[in-house]
Parts: structure tokens; C-alpha cells; sequence
């Protein structure tokens, strides 16, 4: 039913952006590539690996957005943002005597919307609903400021790091704006997800809140 429930959810999310396309569409990213220098020395073997490393700082990512005005002052919108990283030590041993020293970069499998893939229905008098894949107010504000999570999540709480369960939580969200304040209620439901490997709930919320 998940596996189900999720192509469901891709194929209209997808075919509503192919139907938006004509409307008011925007491509958009972030490509954050730095170089990186590993070493490393594990019972008395080093190691080493040199290589042009993505999302060292801020996640690198690949969007796309499109809107329908809706007329009357409403308006449908979609958005599919997949993330985009790098492991420099794929593929290499790190430990024991079968540990070298390589050059190389390897992208991480991922897959369309891993980061966001939701639609909203925005009506005139500022309520709105979005349901999808995405982020929720509260997993933003602890992310951001976790100290353990370290640079990449500052102001970028969406990371492309599946085993923190941190990529995206399925949620539906209803919110009134008040101009800059928003005020939401929203229930999720978060899943660890990884490419070739079973998905593994992680748990339910719900959640009022607002932002400024």
C-alpha cells in the first residue's frame, strides 16, 4: 500500500506539473562543490582520498515549480526538488591492508522529489493546503539550530542524508497568512527511505504552530 500510495502520489504530482508547465514554471538549484582531502590511518594503514566533493556546506539541489491561477485570487501550485551529493570514499576500502589512496567522486543514488514533491491549493483569503512530500515547521526549527548536524542545515533543514530520516516527512498541511505571519496545523507521517532498501516508519506527529 506505501509503494502503491507513493507512485500514486508521483504520477499526479508529475502530471500536474506537465499540465502547469505552459503557466508560470521556474527551474531553480543550488550546486555547492568544494574540494575534499580525506586521510585517514586505521591499524597502523593509511589511507587517502582526493576528490571534488558536492553539498560540503549547503545542499546541492535541483527544483522545479509550477503554478495555475486559479482566478478569483486563487491559485494550484507543484514542487519537485531532488537533492544532490557525493560520497569520495565510495567504492574504496578504509581499513586494513586492502586500504589505497584514489582519486574520484561518486554521486549517491537518489531519486526524483527526494528532497520535496508536494502540491498546495492557495485560496484568496490566505488559507492554504499543501499535501506531499516535504518539511514541517518544527523539524525545521530543531534541525536548523542541532548543533550535531553541523553547518549544512543552517537555513537549509532539508538535507540529502536519508539516514537521518531528515530528506522529508509525507504531511498534509491546512494555514491561514496574515501577511508575514503564517498560521498551520499539519499531520505527518516520517519514513526512513534509501534506494534498494524497505522504507521504515519512524513515527507520526501532529502540529500547530506559526512563523514569522
Amino acid at each position: 500500500q506505501g509503494d502503491k500510495m507513493k507512485k500514486l502520489v508521483i504520477a499526479t504530482l508529475l502530471a500536474s506539473a506537465c499540465g502547469l508547465a505552459s503557466a508560470q514554471a521556474t527551474v531553480y538549484g543550488v550546486l555547492d562543490a568544494g574540494y575534499s582531502d580525506i586521510s585517514k590511518k586505521v591499524a597502523g594503514v593509511k589511507s587517502s582520498t582526493q576528490a571534488i566533493d558536492l553539498s560540503n556546506f549547503n545542499s546541492s539541489r535541483l527544483g522545479f515549480t509550477a503554478g495555475e491561477d486559479l482566478g478569483g485570487g486563487n491559485k494550484v501550485s507543484v514542487k519537485i526538488e531532488t537533492g544532490i551529493s557525493s560520497n569520495v570514499m565510495a567504492g574504496y576500502s578504509q581499513t586494513g591492508a586492502a586500504a589505497a589512496s584514489a582519486k574520484g567522486t561518486t554521486l549517491d543514488a537518489t531519486t526524483l522529489g527526494s528532497r520535496e514533491l508536494n502540491g498546495t491549493l492557495s485560496f484568496a483569503n490566505g488559507s492554504y493546503a499543501k499535501i506531499g512530500y516535504g518539511s514541517t515547521g518544527v523539524r525545521d526549527t530543531v534541525l536548523a539550530y542541532d548543533a550535531a548536524f553541523g553547518s549544512n542545515l543552517v537555513g537549509n533543514t532539508l538535507t540529502n542524508d536519508a539516514m537521518l530520516s531528515s530528506n522529508r516527512a509525507s504531511v498534509v498541511e491546512l494555514g491561514q497568512t496574515f501577511g508575514a505571519v503564517k498560521a498551520f496545523g499539519s499531520v505527518s507521517k516520517n519514513t526512513n527511505t534509501a534506494d534498494n532498501k524497505s522504507d521504515v516508519n519512524t513515527g507520526s506527529g501532529y502540529e500547530v504552530g506559526g512563523t514569522y
